[in-house]
């Protein structure tokens, strides 16, 4: 006489052995598709390169009404020692003064030879009793030299004249001096950005 439970339980026992059969199976045959790849990469950041981080300061004195101007020249580049910037340049000029006499005050711009680029805006400033002014706009492109293809050391020359003018004369101002601090601020951008 038979069991008619064991008849249930070979059934189960056939389905896992197939069971692990067909995964055994397809493991193998899909191992075969597998494949691996490998590499290696370095990431480097663009180096800035800029001139000192310093304000210029230019102090206003033994100046008279109706003396001669004085000027004050500096520069702005996009390298430091050897190192020439690897990213464009955008940059403003803020000028400062104490605003302790009747100063005018004229800003005027020069590019290097083979310099590329925009200067700031340039002109009369410091008008009607302000005492400080943000020059916009000045820009270092991204330019290799032509002859060895390395990346080319630019500069723009900026001349600040300030003048006492004769009809500014008043006793008052007899013990006064005057602080005119010239501050560069350049940050970097993409050469293919506007």
């Amino acid at each position: 006489m038979r069991i008619p439970g064991k008849k249930y339980s070979r059934l189960w026992l056939y389905l896992i052995y197939l069971g692990l059969v067909t995964t055994l199976i397809v493991s193998v045959t899909l191992a075969r598709y597998a494949a691996t790849t490998g590499g290696s990469g370095t990431a480097t950041v663009a180096a800035m390169a800029a001139g000192g981080g310093e304000p210029i300061r230019m102090v206003i004195e033994g100046m008279f009404p109706g003396s001669d101007p004085q000027t004050l020249q500096f520069k702005v580049v996009n390298y430091k020692d050897d190192a020439v910037s690897e990213v464009a340049l955008d940059y403003d000029i803020t000028v400062e003064t104490t605003g302790n006499l009747p100063l005018e005050f004229e800003l005027a711009a020069a590019r290097d030879a083979g310099t590329a680029g925009t200067v700031t805006d340039t002109g009369t400033i410091l008008t009607g009793g302000a005492k400080s002014q943000t020059l916009t706009g000045g820009a270092f492109p991204l330019v290799q030299d032509a002859a060895d293809g390395k990346l080319a050391r630019q500069e723009h020359t900026y001349t600040l004249t300030v003048n006492w003018p004769q009809a500014a004369s008043d006793a008052g101002y007899a013990d006064e001096i005057d602080l005119v601090t010239v501050t560069v601020l350049a940050r970097q951008r993409l050469s293919t950005d506007a």
